[in-house]
């Protein structure tokens, strides 16, 4: 269910000399489906009403100050004006909070401006610690009015709130008792799911399996080059073991039964060859070496151990696409084998 919320917004001025702008900006809240407070509330801002006025801050999601020409009553408790004191008191409780700041001071009407020396360097000051926040210009009320839309737009987005909804829409929620008895229903099926997970996993404890290593039997032809025909001939066939571990032999299975290949005995040859060639080669430098085998019964071990280990299933009848095929277990295990862990890395 999806919650509408309406989200209260904090607006800090001076009264007279900005009631246009204040305008504009309760306008462009309203159409967000804001909810505007501030100065309406309390006109007449003094120390008795501090404590409510500090309340009202509390509960609002965000905060907007314009700053125009006039600095506004000074409290006598504090030497700051009441402007100036909630914008402290948001920025210290930390409710997001943005600036709106007249742009080119000089066209602000003579009577809206402070005449008071020690205002005007109040103002001043007040202006530059704003201006350290976040903060924007604007030039007509109008323009104020849009600059607020984008900008509580994007406080929404970089400060989500926890807004206010409506106690209808309360209603039709859960209560808290129900809450606690989902949270403990979804508590104990995690348990149970650790568990049976605990149970597959020391099911497999007795197998060999991930980085255990197992030696593979193959088969080679050796022949050897003979001076007096200048072909090779045969000196015999030969026997070794290819040491692997179980997570290298299923990357490969795995792969080949992802790509549905029907000759994966076969492809497993090729496998043991790519990786024992070379190395026989050097041991054997004056032959060559040929007809590398598996035996249908070292290769029938291998697959009924990643059956047993869950990895594979074997399909009932021989098709014409697929006869093994991976279990949701072995998909995952193949798809941590195939990623590309953090760090530098090259793919060729």
């Amino acid at each position: 269910m999806q919650i509408e919320k309406r989200y209260q917004v904090f607006i800090s001025s001076t009264y007279l000399d900005l009631e246009l702008e204040r305008n504009e900006v309760m306008q462009a809240l309203l159409e967000l489906e804001c909810m505007p407070a501030g100065m309406e509330l309390f006109p007449a801002a003094n120390d008795t009403q501090w404590d409510w006025i500090k309340k009202v801050i509390l509960e609002s999601d965000y905060y907007i100050v314009m700053v125009g020409g006039r600095y506004g009553t000074i409290s006598p408790a504090t030497g700051y004006s009441y402007t100036e004191m909630e914008y402290r008191f948001a920025l210290e409780n930390d409710i997001p909070t943005i600036g709106f700041i007249r742009n080119k001071a000089e066209e602000i009407p003579h009577k809206f401006c402070e005449t008071d020396t020690e205002k005007t360097k109040k103002l001043e000051s007040f202006k530059n610690l704003v201006k350290t926040k976040l903060c924007k210009f604007y030039d007509s009320p109008s323009d104020l009015g849009a600059k607020v839309s984008r900008s509580i737009t994007q406080l929404k987005k970089q400060y989500p709130a926890e807004g206010w909804v409506k106690g209808k829409v309360l209603k039709e929620l859960p209560s808290s008792e129900d809450l606690f008895k989902l949270k403990k229903e979804n508590d104990n099926l995690k348990s149970q799911i650790a568990e049976l997970e605990k149970k597959i996993d020391s099911k497999f404890e007795n197998y060999s399996s991930g980085n255990d290593t197992v030696d593979i039997k193959f088969n080679f032809i050796r022949k050897k080059l003979d001076p007096s025909t200048g072909g090779f001939k045969k000196i015999g066939d030969e026997i070794k073991f290819s040491r692997f571990t179980w997570d290298q032999i299923f990357y490969f299975v795995g792969g080949s039964i992802f790509n549905k290949e029907r000759y994966l005995q076969l492809k497993f040859v090729e496998l043991i060859e790519e990786k024992e060639r070379i190395k026989l080669e050097a041991q054997y430098s004056d032959e060559r070496i040929y007809d590398f085998s598996v035996s249908s019964s070292v290769f029938r071990k291998i697959i009924f151990q990643l059956k047993t280990l869950e990895l594979i299933h074997v399909s009932d009848q021989i098709g014409p696409d697929e006869y093994f095929g991976l279990t949701k277990k072995g998909h995952k295990l193949l798809e941590q084998l195939a990623a590309i862990p953090k760090g530098d890395c090259k793919i060729e």
